[in-house]
C-alpha cells in the first residue's frame, strides 16, 4: 500500500498536529498555528469517499481501530478500502501558503 502524502508549501522546518490545529515552526524563528480539520476540509470538499480523507487525515486512529473489527476480515470489504486508498494515494495534495492563510489561527514570535 502506498502512503497518503501532503505536502504544504513554505519554509519551515518542523511540524506538528495536536488538538486539531496544526503548528508550523517557520526559519525565521516564529510559529504559525492553524485551524487543521477546516484545511482538510476545504481540500477535500468535493471528494466522495469523507470517510477515508477523515480516517487518513484527522482520525487516524480510527484506522487502527478499524484493524481490530471483522469488518476488515470480509475481503470484498477490505479490497475496496485498499482500492480507494490507492486512489487517493495517487492525488498530488498540496496546501499552498495562500490557502495556509486563510486557516491561521496565529502567527508570533518564537
Amino acid at each position: 500500500m502506498q502512503p497518503l502524502k501532503l505536502i504544504i508549501e513554505g519554509d519551515f522546518w518542523d511540524c506538528q498536529i495536536y488538538r486539531n490545529r496544526l503548528y508550523l515552526w517557520y526559519m525565521d524563528g516564529s510559529v504559525g498555528v492553524y485551524r487543521w480539520d477546516d484545511i482538510i476540509s476545504s481540500i477535500f470538499k468535493d471528494q466522495i469517499d469523507d470517510f477515508l480523507v477523515k480516517s487518513a487525515f484527522i482520525e487516524g486512529d480510527y484506522l487502527y481501530k478499524l484493524n481490530n473489527q471483522p469488518i476488515l476480515n470480509d475481503p470484498e470489504i477490505k479490497n475496496l478500502f485498499l482500492k480507494k486508498i490507492k486512489k487517493l494515494s495517487a492525488k498530488n495534495l498540496l496546501i499552498s501558503n495562500k490557502k495556509l492563510r486563510k486557516f491561521e489561527y496565529s502567527r508570533q514570535d518564537n
